[in-house]
């Protein structure tokens, strides 16, 4: 029997064998999803109490009015921190970058729990801080996986979504047990120590392995950098540098050429054009859901119909539309290991058809009695067509053999930033939606 055939004998210069080497990777892939699971987690947890609190946190200042800036403030300013890190961070390590950021988190959980006993001001300013943290931490992560296999955004997807179901969740069982918001936040900051150490000394990228024998090769950072998409040739072809199959790949000798010979604002360019559409349309998404969950789901249960009514689930119908949105989103951040989808605009055309109908349940607030199951088993929907357009874009961008570890991280970090435009957007427009549309009806 040959050697290639004989799993049992060594047959790479590493000494191993193919079967040892497999099941050194599963366990190394193993290790890694937990551990970015727990990253998206810890990461995105206190962003979604903010949300899902805001109603709460309005409530303590008599200004329920101002939910949807609520809102804009954990999200209006992350576009500035996504900018500022893409343009001038990228070159600090991972580490401390990420240091920084959970420091400045901490300090924000610790400001909106005090700002009860000061003033609703040092609210807004500490949501500011949680939510460009919350972006911050995630742009670090996303582009830290550029040292990691596609597959592994499944993890930290499946994290993020659950954040928003223990987020969501704990708001909701605190409010049931009348828990203060001072201690719902600090029950809050624990968290953001673990979630560092979980990356100091839990997360560990397969670099020191061997390639896989039987799957793709690890894409190491000495190797990515060698890699160099196809630059304005193609485009000129209308082929997408990161995103379309089959592309030809450039040479490892003229790759360093080609690289230097770039500038940025070019590299910028290609790297924006090959992402534009995808990034545009997961901005769409963010949006359409964003104003359900917020705008929509405040005027569809305004203050007056809460108070007279004695329906539990109406009473805290904004948290349930809350959760049941979260709990769409884990299950659909979570599924790529079962499915991935190429054709994302369907996603971007129902959630489009979503907002569209809950602008009829804001304006009507026809939902009466029971008929609210309905409505939240349809907001588990809305949060599946987010959830399942976040992970497939990410997967789309990171599973690319032809680009660079550096133009993957910087695709990631402008997707991001069209994500923060959609959410801010999103809570302009539910602001508008209290303010001026639906005014007179809540």
């Amino acid at each position: 029997m040959s050697t290639a055939e004989n799993t049992d004998i060594p047959s790479t210069k590493s000494g191993y064998t193919d079967a040892q080497i497999e099941r050194m990777w599963k366990k190394r892939n193993l290790r890694n999803w937990i551990a970015l699971f727990l990253i998206g987690t810890f990461n995105n947890i206190s962003y979604v109490v903010v949300n899902t609190s805001a109603q709460a946190i309005c409530k303590a200042f008599d200004k329920e009015n101002l939910v949807g800036l609520i809102v804009w403030f954990n999200a209006g300013f992350s576009f500035i921190i996504r900018l500022l890190h893409s343009f001038f961070m990228l070159k600090i390590p991972f580490t401390i970058r990420l240091a920084i950021c959970l420091i400045c988190y901490l300090l924000g959980l610790i400001g909106v729990a005090l700002s009860v006993k000061i003033h609703i001001s040092v609210a807004f300013i500490s949501i500011v801080v949680v939510g460009c943290t919350y972006s911050l931490g995630e742009s670090i992560i996303m582009g830290y996986m550029r040292n990691f296999p596609a597959d592994s955004v499944g993890g930290f997807s499946s994290g993020t979504g659950f954040a928003g179901v223990a987020g969501a969740g704990l708001v909701f069982l605190l409010n049931a047990l009348n828990v203060p918001i001072m201690i719902m936040f600090l029950s809050l900051t624990p968290l953001c120590v673990i979630y560092f150490l979980v990356y100091l000394f839990f997360l560990k990228p397969p670099k020191d392995l061997p390639p896989r024998p039987s799957t793709e090769a690890p894409v190491h950072e000495d190797v990515a950098e060698k890699q160099v998409v196809q630059g304005d040739s193609k485009d000129a072809e209308g082929v997408n540098p990161l995103m379309n199959e089959g592309e030809d790949e450039r040479t490892d000798e003229t790759a360093p050429l080609i690289a230097r010979r770039e500038t940025g604002c070019q590299r910028f360019n290609r790297v924006h054009k090959s992402i534009f559409w995808l990034s545009f349309q997961l901005m769409l998404v963010y949006f359409f859901e964003y104003v359900v969950q917020v705008g929509a789901a405040h005027c569809a249960f305004p203050k007056k119909v809460r108070e007279e009514s004695t329906n539990f689930w109406i009473k805290n119908a904004f948290t349930c539309i809350n959760l049941c949105y979260q709990i769409g989103v884990v299950i659909s951040r979570s599924s790529l290991g079962c499915i991935k989808i190429k054709r994302v605009w369907i996603m971007t055309l129902l959630q489009g058809l979503n907002f569209v109908l809950w602008m009829f349940v804001a304006g009507f607030q026809f939902v009466k009695g029971y008929w609210i199951f309905a409505l939240f088993a349809h907001t588990i929907f809305v949060g599946l067509m987010g959830g399942g357009m976040y992970v497939n874009t990410f997967y789309l961008i990171m599973q690319k053999k032809d680009a660079t570890g550096d133009d993957k991280e910087l695709a990631s970090n402008m997707t991001m930033i069209y994500i923060t435009i959609g959410i801010t957007l999103a809570s302009l427009f539910s602001l508008l939606m209290t303010e001026v549309f639906f005014k007179k009806l809540i």
